[in-house]
């Protein structure tokens, strides 16, 4: 069966990616936004929802008739699915009938196996302790954790199993979960799992697609220009060495969401299978953007953001650059033998983990040696005290804004603390540190001043709204077409649509409000397409419900070219999932 959309701002889509235009084009095809009045839009609390996932098939079922106010409230069920971070229990078989039927797959905007994968990520506890991979990377906190979120949970969710299970007491350190959301993990192995553990945040999933690939092999050795092993070819993890992306979640799950400290197969959780682990990977590298920017073809609105983008290309930031090519997390590299340039993600030492946190000294946590097993002598005293290189995983700047805290500790509070790091001894000290470069020609650290520092936090404060606002742009056209296409059918579908595009524009509103006036056009840009999404997200209505989301669009797509131009992504299709 066919459905004959009108689509008001896609462009031609590629296999496994969604191609949109940017704003202006936008703009034309859409119709004039509505004046909207000021309403409520506040956020209700998160708590656990267990998902029956074949009754909420059923519900999207209904021909709801425009008005049926009862029937509206029995058939949605998006806040479940939102937030139903229990494992529903349902089997494979389900999960594909039930992607069969979603109508993001019968409208061709997502595969069938992307589809399966979302529900493996968000909704399978392979037989474990209850937990999800979206217990630790949440779709409506950007799939990430930190401590506002954690203290919005109710007290039974999974992520607490360590609380919860007396056998499991050790599987976490429960107040620095709570406190720092720091998640305690064994990347030099499970022999001796309550001793030799470190304790990490939780990397965001956004855009990996572009940022995993290894650098090459460095030539007449066996490592790579980075000095990482040759095996496995994805950096992935903050140790960029957590094994292939097809292999992911297998040691995500051991570690995780195992029964016991044990972690026995079959007995303490169930490995996915062939099939699964690639529909697994299908999804995670469709979440985000598709593409890097060029951020030498870009001008921003905003005077301090504009440079603060210039400095980061040729002045004394110059280095950002160099390891987070045009705001991703990569670095150009050469091969000479093919004559082509292309991006790797390479691992440093950078001195982050000199610079952690400081009750993580106090409480006598061990230190975090990032990539490799061998041990290895931090501070300086002789002593074997880690396990690694110090080296650790290169992370995209483009969606860090509305992610903190940052680095792989949670160290830095905000984004101006992360920059100022690399201005202190805890990064000139470093390997990193001390290699010369034409803006650090003696391997000194970064010169930035304070209002140089302000100013890249602008900049990158502006790629993240331009980014919010893509994502938001995605969500709100595929909900429109399952309206245009299948009325009051998948009306909880369409609701979660619309709320995952308000909580991109949530985010956007809260980075652009950290600092003084950054981009008020755009912010209340953003406020009106916010109203007019709460109204179609409580419309009974079809058609009125296609007009508000129109009107979404429009103001989304006008506050986005406030930020400045060439701020242009293509967003994969594993955004529309949740």
């Amino acid at each position: 069966m066919t459905h004959d959309t009108h689509d008001i701002t896609r462009g031609p889509r590629r296999p496994g990616r969604r191609k949109w235009f940017g704003v202006g084009a936008r703009l034309a095809l859409a119709l004039s936004a509505a004046a909207c009045a000021k309403e409520d839009v506040s956020e209700e609390p998160i708590a656990s929802i267990a998902v029956d996932l074949h009754a909420a098939q059923l519900a999207d079922d209904i021909d709801l008739a425009d008005g049926d106010e009862g029937g509206f409230a029995r058939a949605d069920h998006s806040r479940s699915l939102l937030v139903g971070r229990k494992a529903s229990g349902s089997n494979f078989g389900q999960r594909r009938g039930a992607c069969y039927d979603d109508p993001r797959v019968r409208l061709g905007l997502v595969s069938v196996d992307t589809c399966i994968g979302a529900e493996l990520f968000l909704r399978e506890s392979f037989g474990g302790n209850g937990r999800t991979c979206s217990s630790c990377h949440p779709v409506v906190h950007n799939f990430t954790l930190d401590p506002q979120y954690i203290s919005s949970l109710s007290d039974d969710d999974p992520l607490f199993i360590a609380e919860l299970d007396p056998g499991l007491s050790q599987l976490e350190q429960p107040d620095l979960l709570r406190e720092f959301a720091l998640v305690l993990t064994n990347p030099d192995g499970f022999e001796d799992p309550t001793h030799k553990f470190a304790m990490r945040s939780t990397s965001h999933i956004w855009s990996m697609a572009t940022s995993i690939e290894s650098p090459p092999q460095l030539p007449g050795t066996d490592q790579r220009l980075d000095g990482s092993p040759l095996q496995p070819v994805h950096h992935l993890g903050w140790s960029g060495d957590s094994g292939e992306m097809i292999d992911f979640a297998t040691r995500a799950i051991t570690q995780h969401a195992t029964r016991s400290l044990d972690r026995q197969v079959y007995r303490d959780f169930i490995e996915p299978n062939a099939t699964q682990k690639a529909m697994l990977e299908r999804y995670q590298l469709s979440v985000g953007r598709m593409n890097e920017l060029d951020i030498t073809q870009m001008t921003l609105s905003d005077e301090g953001a504009e440079r603060g983008r210039k400095n980061y290309i040729d002045g004394p930031a110059h280095d950002c650059n160099n390891c987070h090519n045009n705001g991703g997390a990569t670095v150009k590299v050469f091969d000479d033998e093919n004559m082509v340039t292309f991006d790797s993600n390479f691992n440093f030492d950078t001195g982050t983990e000199s610079n952690r946190l400081a009750v993580l000294d106090k409480l006598g946590i061990p230190r975090d040696g990032g990539q490799g097993t061998k041990p290895r002598d931090l501070d300086g005293d002789g002593v074997p005290d880690v396990f690694g290189t110090g080296a650790f995983n290169t992370t995209p700047l483009i969606e860090a804004a509305d992610t903190p805290p940052f680095f792989h500790g949670n160290s830095a509070a905000t984004l101006e603390d992360a920059i100022r790091h690399y201005t202190t001894h805890f990064f000139s000290d470093t390997p990193a540190g001390r290699r010369p470069t034409p803006s650090r020609p003696h391997g000194e650290a970064f010169q930035l001043d304070e209002p140089q520092i302000a100013e890249l936090g602008r900049f990158l404060r502006v790629l993240n709204v331009a980014f919010n606002a893509e994502l938001a742009i995605a969500r709100l056209q595929a909900s429109f077409q399952i309206n245009d296409a299948f009325g009051n059918r998948y009306i909880s579908i369409q609701r979660g649509l619309l709320e995952l595009a308000s909580l991109e524009l949530g985010d956007a509103e809260r980075v652009l409000s950290e600092v003084d006036d950054l981009n008020p056009e755009t912010k209340r840009g953003i406020e009106r397409a916010q109203r007019a999404i709460r109204r179609a997200r409580d419309s009974l209505y079809r058609e009125e419900r296609q007009q508000h989301t129109r009107d979404a669009l429009v103001g989304v797509a006008e506050a986005s070219t406030k930020l400045g131009t060439g701020l242009h992504f293509e967003i994969g299709e594993g955004t529309l999932m949740f």
